[in-house]
């Protein structure tokens, strides 16, 4: 490519009329830093300044990831593992068959025995069914968390004095005591009969309607024909 712009230049120099020279240089720059190199298959302008944006590049890379980090570390809880804690201990082991977005990858729980600088403990593991290494991660483990138990209050009131929240909550008016038998009739004579449309396990529907002792009532029943 040079070779050309240098050929390009020679017969542009043995013209007598060089009045366009301006022009001209600016198309045989444009042509030189957009051609692509044989050999490295790369424009010259990339080769050229490729090592600058990719310097500047990786010095904004590296400021984001200090800044994530140290808000990371702001963000972060002082995690309270000591001697005797219970924790689950997070084990990256899937059974073979088994889908890896279901299976329970906490582990445990353990005991553990003692700390290990800052950063990693000791896990009592003799009677548990695991065989693994007793050392693990601080990162691998999370503490169990101890809820208290129930409080237990034996109830002296009588309990027809006790304060009723349903009964209380309710109005006076929306349910009224009634009989088992208030709802029951009986029928002194069937004034009329009347089959219905045969069902698609073959039976068929006979209504009798009948006049009893308070109001007339309309009893339904079914025989297999």
């Amino acid at each position: 490519m040079v070779q050309t712009v240098v050929r390009a230049a020679k017969m542009y120099i043995t013209d007598i009329d060089q009045r366009d020279w301006d022009e001209y240089a600016q198309r045989l720059t444009s042509v030189l830093n957009t051609y692509y190199d044989g050999t490295r298959d790369e424009t010259p302008f990339y080769l050229r300044y490729y090592k600058m944006a990719r310097t500047q590049t990786y010095e904004l890379v590296q400021e984001a990831v200090a800044e994530r980090a140290r808000r990371q570390n702001e963000d972060a809880s002082q995690l309270q593992i000591e001697t005797g804690s219970q924790v689950w201990l997070y084990l990256d082991l899937v059974k073979p068959g088994y889908a890896r977005k279901l299976a329970h990858m906490w582990r445990g729980t353990f005991r553990v025995a003692e700390p290990v600088y800052n950063f990693a403990v000791r896990l009592e593991t003799a009677d548990t069914p695991y065989q693994l290494f007793s050392f693990a991660h601080v990162s691998k483990l999370k503490t169990v968390r101890e809820f208290p138990s129930r409080p237990m209050v034996q109830l002296v009131i009588p309990a027809d004095k006790r304060f009723d929240f349903d009964e209380e909550l309710l109005p006076e008016d929306s349910w009224s005591a009634q009989q088992p038998e208030d709802d029951v009739f009986k029928v002194k004579e069937i004034l009329d009969t009347r089959e219905s449309r045969a069902t698609r396990y073959g039976r068929t529907r006979r209504e009798f309607n009948g006049g009893g002792n308070a109001t007339p009532s309309t009893l339904g029943s079914t025989r297999r024909t």
